[in-house]
């Protein structure tokens, strides 16, 4: 049998089709893709850095330079434009959007994240290297390690409301067990010394317990520390007298907004030696992630919360219906309890803490517990701690919201539901795998069940958070970059995890 002619291997065509489907991630990411990295897009794509780096180089994305009326001389603009690349290397930094404790971007991945040339990149690391923030070894830049000192160069202490006095302390949500994490994780990195301060109200009075203390309270705690951090999650915590003790100290104190809405008291932000950080920014976050949704396709979503009396509910659906306006949309069709955690009126955490009912299992359980054999006591043993409460929460928030889920099923137009919180993302998420799982799922706010579940959230950055409330600890006189007055507010980033799916599929 003749054997066929053999085609010359430079003659035969190159087919790429991994380039060809980072081309078509791109042109479906849009505006959000000046966001990423090309390692992430390369991630979120299924293709290798070197084909998302190809198709990226194809696709520039113009650069507001060159929107200009009137440009600068080429010299000037030149330097003007490794400022610009400088000052948003050191804003990534701080914000968590580049690494701090790994290895550092290729000038290449850095040219298309900032729209830049190799020379101006160059030029923009050059000078953070002078100015100690980056060193260089051979080709590659890293950033300069902190020496430890030989002694704490800073005592923090952080203030935490005690919801229920008469019980052992425990912060009151995921991210400010977190952000408590991180904090600590970042002042050991920088040898500084850090202690939680639980704090409760007594009528106008505040009495702050130090879990290090022995013995009866004090007014010495507010002689041990060099500076605060007050975790201000619901008004409670900036009632009586504890902002007024803070600041009769004389240092410097950050407030960690979690809710991205309360005041801070006049005589603080006067002082110039507070700094307000917006830990959660809840409508930015919506807007980041309304413009993933839209750029997938969705048009007709849906809006799930069971406290829409809380200032996070009323932000995400702001946000959300902003961005699909602009796009053409409807508004996203609101499924809402009228609850709260926080504020008073129909509160489903104050009814399951006035109830007596929790105690009475409690101490069932503890009679079964004595007959009971080790595997059962592993596993129950955490469903009746000390978050027991919340349990009784989650179980009644699911029940109240069953209709809500039902009645958005029936609705064939929505193609997107969008959940105001991890927990609520918990329960969508098991009814769409159940009945409807063909419809895409966006959250906000990660958590072990999320991340287990692959559910698409945007993740707040408490590392960048803690890493912000050290520095401003540290220099209270230098502006952090992002800051606007006394105001910082912390961005996270959307994580696709997978349930966040292209309308045309």
């Amino acid at each position: 049998m003749p054997s066929s002619p053999q085609i010359p291997h430079h003659r035969v065509p190159r087919q790429r089709p991994a380039v060809a489907r980072a081309l078509a991630y791109l042109d479906g990411l849009g505006d959000a893709r000046s966001e990423k990295s090309i390692a992430r897009m390369a991630y979120e794509a299924g293709v290798s850095y070197v084909s998302m780096w190809k198709a990226a180089r194809s696709r520039p994305s113009p650069s507001p330079l060159t929107l200009r009326a009137a440009r600068p001389a080429p010299a000037v603009t030149k330097r003007l434009s490794g400022m610009r690349v400088g000052k948003s290397i050191e804003e990534d930094l701080l914000h968590g959007r580049l690494p701090r404790h790994g290895a550092f971007p290729e000038i290449k991945e850095l040219q298309v994240r900032y729209d830049a040339g190799f020379r101006t990149v160059k030029a923009a690391l050059e000078d953070l290297r002078h100015g100690g923030l980056l060193e260089r070894k051979g080709r590659s830049y890293l950033l300069m390690p902190r020496d430890r000192p030989a002694a704490p160069s800073l005592k923090i202490g952080v203030l935490a409301y005690n919801w229920d006095a008469e019980r052992q302390f425990s912060l009151f949500s995921q991210y400010e067990n977190d952000y408590v994490r991180d904090l600590e994780l970042e002042c050991w990195r920088r040898h500084i010394e850090v202690e939680l301060l639980p704090y409760y109200h007594r009528g106008d009075r505040t009495i702050v317990m130090p879990l290090k203390a022995a013995g009866a309270p004090g007014p010495d705690w507010r002689k041990r520390f060099d500076g605060f951090i007050m975790i201000v999650v619901h008004v409670n915590c900036l009632q009586g007298d504890i902002a007024a003790q803070v600041h009769a100290t004389g240092k410097p104190v950050v407030l960690l907004d979690e809710m991205s809405g309360w005041k801070t008291p006049d005589f603080l932000s006067k002082t110039g030696r507070a700094l307000q950080l917006h830990g959660r920014p809840f409508r930015s976050a919506a807007e980041t992630a309304g413009r993933e949704i839209v750029a997938r396709g969705h048009r007709h979503v849906a809006f799930f919360s069971a406290f829409h009396h809380d200032k996070w509910s009323q932000q995400c659906l702001e946000g959300l219906t902003a961005v699909i306006a602009r796009a053409g949309g409807p508004d996203p069709k609101p499924f809402l309890e009228p609850g709260s955690q926080t504020d008073s009126g129909f509160d489903y955490t104050d009814r399951a803490l006035a109830s007596t009912v929790n105690r009475r299992i409690r101490n069932c359980y503890g009679e079964c517990r004595k007959t009971m054999s080790a595997p059962y006591t592993v596993q129950l043993d955490p469903f009746f701690s000390a978050m027991f409460d919340e349990h009784l929460v989650y179980a009644e928030t699911r029940d109240i919201m069953e209709k809500h889920l039902f009645a958005a099923a029936d609705d064939r137009l929505i193609t997107c539901w969008v959940a105001a919180d991890a927990d609520m993302a918990r329960y969508v998420g098991d009814y769409l795998r159940a009945h409807r799982p063909d419809l895409s799922l966006v959250s906000f706010g990660s958590s072990p069940v999320v991340t287990r579940n692959r559910i698409t959230t945007y993740d707040f950055n408490t590392p960048a958070a803690a890493t912000a409330s050290v520095e401003f600890l540290l220099y209270p006189q230098r502006m952090l970059p992002g800051q606007t007055g006394m105001e910082l507010e912390i961005r996270g980033m959307m994580v696709d995890r997978g349930s966040l799916r292209s309308c045309a599929d």
